[in-house]
């Protein structure tokens, strides 16, 4: 078998050349941040979007109930009510 050979002979990169491939490098690492940055707000927006969405439906949903009715009072603390009867005396 024969070694892949080339045919360009190898040379070392200059400094000018490792400087500009690690420029490059931190292009792409600050564009990377800034794509995650956009997903990030995106996320949020759509989370804050989709709350108020909720919100309205619940909203929705709690006048169509309760058309024609009077509120409820669902915080209000209900005492159970007890029968008891008067204690003969002998």
């Amino acid at each position: 078998m024969e070694a892949n050979t080339s045919t360009k002979p190898e040379t070392t990169p200059t400094k000018e050349e490792i400087l500009q491939h690690y420029k490059e490098q931190v292009e792409i690492v600050e564009l990377r941040a800034r794509i995650a940055k956009g997903n990030r707000d995106v996320a949020m927006s759509d989370y804050e979007r989709l709350q108020a969405l909720i919100m309205t439906a619940r909203l929705q949903q709690n006048v169509t109930e309760g058309e024609g009715k009077a509120p409820e009072k669902s915080n209000a603390k209900k005492e159970p009510k007890l029968k008891t009867e008067p204690v003969a005396q002998a």
